[in-house]
């Protein structure tokens, strides 16, 4: 007579797609983990893929256990997958290899879901989104999170550029440029094996996508669309026009310490600069807590690299990426 299936279907808010090992408990009895945990990641994954930290997918467990037959000690083989609805988590931060830029690739529903399949997939298009001077992959988050609900198929890569966000701690050869930045991501995409279809920079961002089309060539294929938005590819007219320049903002904040006690420290010397409390509000967001060994926070400091980006600033207004 041949062994009988149990087949039993559990909710699970949160599943791990790298780790899948059993564990829980089924009408009384301890389900035991297993010593080799089943997984959803295949080793036939794309290398571009198989650095990313897994997100969190949302979906039902189903547990398959095989159970022989007339023996005193019964035999169980547990067998455990995910079916995953359309609504995991749209973002998922990646590891990042040395000497090579923070980001975070957020995938549509149907992108996520193809990788799981074992035969080959066409890869999805890809937009690469790049912020600001002073800015940070985070500023695209809600844009990206949005454009990957509304458009399932493709998959939007968010950058942290160098001297910013958790790039700064990477450390860059000199110059900090426009031209430097965009051979960055260059650097990044080509060992993500992406080729984008779409640059969107803001500012600063901009003129970064544009030198990225400028410098594209073979095996890496320029891209189908550029978008800037808040630039011109012409050079800038350094300092006084208008509130908030970044420019004055970069020095304003050079010198202040390099610590400083809060972010309503920040605010205020901002404020008292002419700044406006925007403006001011949104630079504390590069704010990260000083840890006081023991005693609490201690402080707070940049988590940009100024004096590069100083440098890159002066870069930009200097650029011209007239054609």
């Amino acid at each position: 007579m041949a062994g009988a299936f149990s087949v039993t279907l559990r909710s699970q808010a949160a599943f791990q797609a790298d780790l899948c090992p059993w564990r829980g408990k089924k009408a009384g009895k301890e389900v035991q983990s297993s010593p080799r945990g089943f997984g959803l990641r295949q080793a036939s994954l794309a290398d571009r893929l198989a650095s990313h930290k897994s997100q969190a997918l949302t979906g039902s467990c189903l547990e398959l256990k095989y159970v022989q037959p007339f023996k005193i000690k019964k035999t169980c083989l547990p067998i455990r997958l995910t079916l995953v609805d359309d609504k995991p988590r749209l973002s998922q931060k990646t590891s990042v290899p040395a000497g090579v830029l923070a980001y975070e690739l957020m995938q549509g529903a149907l992108v996520r879901q193809s990788v799981f399949k074992e035969r080959p997939v066409p890869e999805p298009p890809t937009a690469v989104l790049l912020h600001g001077i002073l800015g940070g992959r985070k500023n695209w988050g809600s844009f990206a999170r949005r454009l990957a609900k509304d458009f399932p198929m493709w998959q939007f890569l968010l950058v942290d550029l160098r001297c910013h966000g958790d790039s700064a701690s990477i450390s860059k050869r000199v110059p900090h440029s426009v031209a430097s930045a965009a051979r960055d991501v260059l650097q990044l995409v080509g060992q993500l094996r992406l080729t984008p279809r779409v640059l969107i920079g803001h500012s600063f961002g901009g003129k970064v996508a544009l030198s990225m089309a400028d410098q594209a060539a073979k095996p890496l294929a320029r891209p189908v669309r550029v978008w800037v938005l808040d630039a011109t590819p012409g050079k800038v007219h350094a300092g006084g026009d208008g509130e908030d320049h970044p420019a004055e903002l970069i020095y304003v904040l050079r010198q202040m310490p390099k610590q400083v006690p809060s972010k309503g420290y920040v605010i205020d010397a901002l404020i008292q600069k002419g700044f406006s409390m925007e403006i001011a509000q949104w630079v504390t967001t590069n704010l990260q807590p000083v840890n006081g060994y023991g005693r609490g926070i201690s402080g707070y400091s940049w988590v940009f690299d100024l004096e590069g980006i100083a440098e890159m600033y002066k870069s930009y207004e200097n650029t011209n990426l007239w054609y």
